[in-house]
């Protein structure tokens, strides 16, 4: 049995147009990403962050679909013939790294989109008082002077955004380091104590 090799080209043809929206996706969820950032405190906040997920699952499915295209086209170039030229893959998870455009003996290209390698994950910082950042240090002596070691006290984002002096966007990373300092410790839905 053996596949033209014009139908090869239009399998190639369809990966293209499938790896070109999924790059505008990713777009869509960094522009998304911005917009969840800048609106995490507004009304419209959760409403956001939802499209970000969906955006997010998106992605995720186009990927597995150009996946499938790829193994499609490997398939397809076996049963024509067509021997391909491809790199072989060195983490042995099937994705190609550090691959670049080659040709078949068609003639045909053959795109091989690289992989990024891993980042080597980083050593936990141990928060401290000290390694804290100037907005977490002014989110910190906030706390300090309104809160108090036996009871919870609630408080939103935008309040404590307000009482530190910092913009409402740069709390929620701010109040993590805070937490994590373990000098307040937070309760149910918004409460927070001095720990």
């Amino acid at each position: 049995m053996s596949i033209p090799t014009d139908a090869l080209s239009l399998i190639q043809q369809s990966g293209q147009a499938l790896h070109n929206a999924n790059i505008a996706l990713e777009q869509s969820v960094q522009s998304q990403r911005t917009i969840v950032l800048e609106n995490l405190l507004a009304k419209d906040g959760e409403a956001a962050y939802k499209k970000l997920q969906t955006l997010a699952k998106l992605t995720q499915q186009m990927a597995t679909v150009e996946e499938s295209l790829k193994a499609m086209y490997t398939t397809a170039a076996a049963l024509s013939g067509v021997k391909l030229n491809l790199p072989a893959s060195k983490s042995g998870s099937g994705k190609m790294k550090g691959a670049t455009p080659s040709k078949t003996a068609a003639g045909l290209a053959i795109d091989v989109i690289p992989v990024k390698p891993a980042r080597k994950p980083r050593a936990k910082k141990i928060q401290t008082r000290e390694n804290l950042s100037k907005n977490g240090k002014k989110v910190l002596a906030f706390f300090e002077t309104a809160l108090k070691k036996e009871e919870f006290t609630p408080y939103t984002l935008f309040a404590i955004a307000q009482g530190a002096g910092i913009a409402p966007g740069s709390v929620p990373e701010s109040l993590a380091k805070v937490l994590l300092t373990g000098a307040v410790v937070m309760g149910e839905k918004g409460t927070y104590k001095l720990g």
